[in-house]
């Protein structure tokens, strides 16, 4: 209904009063949705600002806390601290964002699911949808619409507007 009455509010020959009550009946159907924010700040420790850039440039690296902490020339558990401290969240939930990321522009471009999960670091697809779901509250596919566009295309192929 939505898609119809935008399509119906684009005509440029619609009346001043046909369009006003069209934009009312608009706004009152509209419903506000929670942005989510995959936002990951930088850590200033240099310890752990290397260990985030490093992921920044590499998401699917697999190097578990206590290797990066190693790598780093730390402890596990002061690596883990330097998260936290630095950025307010932790080590696990900073490389899942990291990874959520750099999927968006893959996933916003229709790359399958399997292919994008992996490229950043998910063995399996249903891992990557529940780090989703859980960061966005929602899965990959109904945060870029994609039930609705093709809810949209079969039902105007129902009407005899679209080919298949």
């Amino acid at each position: 209904m939505l898609a119809e009455l935008i399509g119906y509010l684009g005509d440029p020959d619609l009346g001043s009063g046909s369009r006003s009550r069209g934009e009312a009946l608009l706004l009152d159907l509209l419903r506000p949705v929670t942005a989510t924010a995959l936002e990951t700040p930088l850590p200033a420790d240099p310890r752990a600002r290397r260990v985030a850039l490093e992921l920044l440039d590499d998401p699917a690296c697999a190097l578990a806390v206590d290797a990066w902490g190693r790598r780093v020339g730390t402890s596990r558990r002061t690596l883990a601290r330097l998260f936290l401290a630095d950025t307010g969240m932790t080590f696990g939930r900073w490389r899942t964002l990291v990874r959520l990321q750099a999927a968006l522009p893959a996933l916003a471009a229709g790359e399958p699911l399997q292919r994008v999960s992996h490229s950043v670091g998910y063995e399996t697809v249903s891992a990557f949808v529940a780090a989703f779901r859980r960061e966005t509250g929602t899965t990959p596919g109904a945060y870029f619409g994609v039930g609705r566009q093709k809810a949209a295309v079969a039902a105007q192929a129902r009407q005899g507007l679209v080919h298949r």
